[in-house]
């Protein structure tokens, strides 16, 4: 390869895309069109774009403008898109594009594959149970990121649905609202092969009772302290 030719690769970045999306776009109505435009106006999107550029689109999937605007507007009218008005930061008007639909549409309407769940563990909550919760918790709806983080801790991840959910309410009775702790908390576990509410009961004791050690008061430790005779001192 020619060093231009990497140095352009290189600069191009990637996208980020979900392989669940990959996976059951066609089963919530979305064709082969919708998915080519879809990829690449999430990579403006990811780039900073509220309202990509259609020309330079058409350009890249060798499609007229109007044949890109009119696949756009079928993702649109089918609830895959929204284009609406905001404000930027100077106070004027502008238009903003969001797949939030896309994903509501994907997680909720598509039937997720069972995940494999350990004999330790008889109640089998659900993809939809995972999002609701969270959402529940967190008292608002998911941002697009956010719904992307949980799809990937689910099929990239492999985490079962139970697994996630305990790990939530481990963040909230620690009252820490932050999809990063949460994360952080999986990736423990699965070191400590931490699977049942048992376990991480087990787990959460110990902790504390470490806490409770290396947090002793310093005048509480022992020490020893030699015995000195002050009415035998040698004045002289």
């Amino acid at each position: 390869m020619k060093p231009d030719a990497m140095e352009a690769f290189i600069k191009a970045g990637s996208v980020t895309l979900s392989s669940y999306l990959l996976e059951h776009y066609q089963d919530i109505g979305m064709n082969n069109d919708q998915l080519l435009v879809f990829i690449q106006l999430k990579k403006a999107l990811e780039r900073g774009q509220d309202l990509p550029d259609l020309t330079l689109i058409a350009k890249y999937l060798r499609m007229t403008k109007n044949t890109v605007a009119n696949i756009l507007q079928s993702m649109v009218n089918a609830g895959f898109a929204e284009i609406k008005m905001s404000s930027n930061e100077f106070g004027q008007k502008i238009e903003q594009l969001n797949f939030d639909g896309l994903y509501t549409k994907l997680l909720g309407e598509v039937k997720a594959t069972p995940a494999i769940i350990t004999p330790q563990q008889s109640k089998q909550a659900t993809r939809q149970e995972v999002f609701a919760t969270i959402e529940s918790e967190f008292r608002r709806p998911l941002s697009t990121f956010e719904l992307q983080t949980v799809s990937k801790w689910l099929d990239d991840e492999n985490y079962i649905p139970e697994t996630i959910l305990m790990a939530l309410k481990e963040a909230v009775l620690n009252n820490v609202y932050n999809f990063r702790y949460i994360e952080q908390i999986l990736v423990s576990w699965r070191q400590k092969n931490i699977q049942t509410e048992n376990d991480v009961a087990q787990n959460r004791n110990a902790r504390q009772q470490k806490m409770s050690t290396e947090k002793a008061p310093e005048n509480m430790r022992i020490r020893n302290i030699p015995y000195i005779d002050i009415m035998n001192l040698d004045n002289n």
